[in-house]
């Protein structure tokens, strides 16, 4: 068993991991020839277990890597998400660091 939401938040695995940085992968890419391989999606290591690891890593992660990507994509070009006016973002609730369920400073729009 492997505490694999406790690696995420790991300062000495990743610097001010505690912080969302939405480049942060792309930024550890960068470092060098041998970081971009490491640190891609589907990239199996100790330190993301999304996919599993060694032998028993899931086979199909580029094909899941993929779906996720399109439904991201997707909604961002179908949809816009704002805060409600005078609203400001709600804390993060400790768990995977996902805003609090009971919030309601959230709206999404339609684009038109």
């Amino acid at each position: 068993c492997a505490p694999a939401n406790a690696i995420p938040t790991d300062n000495d695995i990743f610097p001010n991991a505690d912080n969302f940085d939405g480049l942060r992968f792309y930024r550890l890419r960068a470092q060098s020839p041998e970081a971009e391989k490491k640190h891609q999606l589907t990239s199996l290591s100790n330190s993301r277990l999304h996919f599993g690891a060694s032998r028993h890593a899931y086979l199909e992660r580029w094909l899941a890597s993929h779906e996720v990507k399109f439904v991201i994509a997707t909604f961002l070009q179908r949809y816009e998400i704002k805060l409600m006016d005078g609203q400001k973002r709600p804390g993060s609730i400790r768990f995977q660091h996902t805003p609090d369920p009971k919030s309601t400073g959230f709206i999404s729009e339609k684009r038109i």
